[in-house]
């Protein structure tokens, strides 16, 4: 089927405006410090990460979404992740955010997870301390540790 007129040319500079979108990017990107680590196929590892973790637990895919991956400029070891339920008000799936960390393997895995404090002292064996830097990139941080009274 030939295209012609205004559809046509329309889709013609669309294609063009893509290519020369993908070049501007390219260009742009290649300075910043985690240009070699967050790549499409790091992001795509993360959710493989949190889509494992939910699938050890035994949440179903079509319950939820991973709206958030994004990995650490200050330590690309370190990613942030947010998921919430698929359908809004889904009453079977709670949101949360948390954080995945590479391996020595290469591979992902989610260390940090819940709704609050996430990431935050004093950690545990399923919620480890997320490095500073890590949580004031993603805008968090932990509360003020208190010490009781002696």
């Amino acid at each position: 089927m030939k295209m012609t007129g205004r559809a046509g040319s329309g889709l013609g500079a669309a294609a063009i405006g893509a290519v020369v979108a993908g070049m501007l990017l390219t260009a742009c990107s290649s300075g910043s410090p985690s240009a070699s680590t967050t790549t499409a196929g790091t992001v795509a590892a993360v959710k493989a990460a949190v889509h494992s973790f939910l699938g050890q637990q035994g949440v179903q895919q079509f319950k939820y979404v991973i709206t958030t991956a994004e990995v650490s400029t200050a330590d690309p070891t370190w990613a942030y992740v947010f998921v919430a339920p698929r359908h809004q008000h889904q009453a079977d799936f709670q949101s949360f955010y948390g954080f995945a960390q590479k391996q020595g393997s290469g591979g992902w895995k989610v260390v940090a997870d819940g709704s609050s404090t996430v990431g935050c002292p004093p950690g545990s064996r399923d919620n480890v301390v997320v490095p500073t830097a890590v949580l004031s990139e993603f805008q968090l941080s932990c509360p003020a540790r208190t010490t009781p009274a002696a």
